[in-house]
């Protein structure tokens, strides 16, 4: 598994989201309960201009790991840009909640 996460993790970088999220969605048929992999699939999703599933995976990965800041950062980025604002006022405050030192939420 480390060795797809790691070359879906290097298409990321390389931004090559479309490339990168097929491999996420690979591992996310055997490991469901990863956030991570939820949490990348999401960005992957956010920066293909997929919002929908963005805030899909983005939701699923604040479930299973609600104290994780940067999940939520990113699920009120993807909230804001789907113009849900009250969502993304709430996403982010809890991001800030978790840590009131966190100043990019």
């Amino acid at each position: 598994m480390a060795d797809k996460r790691d070359q879906a993790l290097a298409l990321m970088n390389r931004r090559r989201f479309a490339d990168a999220l097929v491999l996420f969605k690979q591992l996310l048929t055997t490991n469901a309960d990863d956030w991570g992999l939820l949490y990348m699939a999401g960005q992957c999703c956010r920066f293909q201009n997929d919002l929908g599933g963005a805030i899909n995976y983005l939701k699923r990965a604040a479930t299973i790991n609600a104290q994780e800041p940067p999940i939520l950062l990113a699920l009120g980025i993807a909230q804001q840009l789907n113009l849900e604002f009250a969502e993304a006022i709430e996403s982010l405050r809890q991001a800030i909640d978790i840590d009131p030192n966190y100043v990019l939420a």
